[in-house]
């Protein structure tokens, strides 16, 4: 038998699943922008992917555009787009965050 829980800790615990399953179908947030080979983890909120490709259209770089990196610094909000290994191509922009509504 499954263990007795309150009226308050019952709705807790099972927003808690609905919200675990909600989370194992959604994609990170950098998922949504490109597709990457290969990673690292710089810092605890700084990622480095590599082999990237852009899903969507940033600023006037076009959807499909290859990247050999993309910096994605979380801790201060801004994303560098590297197109090639000479260290002189590349683009930086800011990043934010929306409420896009509500899981359950």
């Amino acid at each position: 038998m499954g263990q007795r829980r309150t009226h308050s800790e019952r709705k807790y615990w099972e927003a808690g699943v609905v919200m675990w399953d909600m989370i194992k179908e959604r994609a990170g947030l950098e998922e949504n922008l490109f597709t990457w080979d290969g990673w690292d983890q710089q810092d605890t909120a700084c990622f480095s992917f590599y082999k990237c490709k852009l899903k969507h259209q940033i600023a006037d770089i076009p959807a499909g555009t290859e990247a050999v990196a993309i910096f994605v610094d979380f801790a201060h909000s801004y994303m560098q787009i590297e197109f090639d290994d000479s260290g002189d191509n590349y683009r930086v922009f800011a990043l934010g965050m929306s409420v896009l509504g509500e899981l359950k």
